[in-house]
């Protein structure tokens, strides 16, 4: 991992809410928080975190369908500081999913790690089964799409754990794009209490 330097969380919840905003998933309900907001878009497509107003929408929009800070998928988090990184091809390899999402974690197996996720996809075991998005973002990654970057925590062993971006960094390590990808990672005491650690 090559450190670039501290972040602030409002930098990390609007990289956040750029990543999920056209998810099929997610996007529907943050367009909805918007509408609700009074705010446009482009709140969250350019992002001014330097607009006070505009950081406690985010923060709400996000805490209103993932639970930020502290329920829902952010349920036991701690408290945490916020740093980018360029994620380099080790990284990849001691990166585990969320404990969160049961088709991924079926892919990858006990381990949760990213690489046997990919390895699995590639492979067709029936855990892909239905998991044409990650081909979409691969088809997307070899066509020169670039992405929002990945949000991880730092286990205490200095593994990674995604908390956004599990598709996305299943995708770039079966297309081996695993080079300089960028990253806001949180650092804390310890993420054990984490409901998804």
């Amino acid at each position: 991992m090559i450190e670039i330097g501290p972040a602030t969380e409002d930098e990390m919840i609007a990289a956040f809410l750029q990543a999920e905003i056209n998810s099929s998933r997610y996007g529907d309900r943050i367009k909805l928080a918007l509408q609700l907001s009074g705010f446009s878009r482009a709140a969250i497509d350019v992002p001014d975190t330097s607009d006070a107003d505009a950081n406690a929408m985010r923060r709400w929009v996000l805490g209103s369908y993932r639970g930020y800070p502290n329920a829902a998928l952010f349920t036991g988090f701690p408290p945490v500081t916020w740093h980018r990184a360029r994620l380099e091809p080790a990284d990849f390899q001691r990166m585990r999913y969320a404990n969160e999402l049961p088709t991924l974690v079926a892919l990858s197996g006990p381990t949760r790690l990213v690489a046997d996720g990919a390895r699995n996809f590639v492979a067709g075991v029936p855990a892909a089964v239905g998991m044409d998005h990650i081909a979409d973002i691969i088809a997307a990654i070899e066509a020169g799409r670039s992405f929002p970057p990945l949000i991880a925590a730092e286990d205490t062993d200095g593994s990674l754990i995604l908390i956004e971006g599990h598709s996305r960094a299943t995708a770039y390590a079966i297309t081996g794009l695993s080079d300089n990808i960028d990253a806001f990672v949180g650092r804390a005491a310890s993420f054990a209490a984490w409901h998804y650690h």
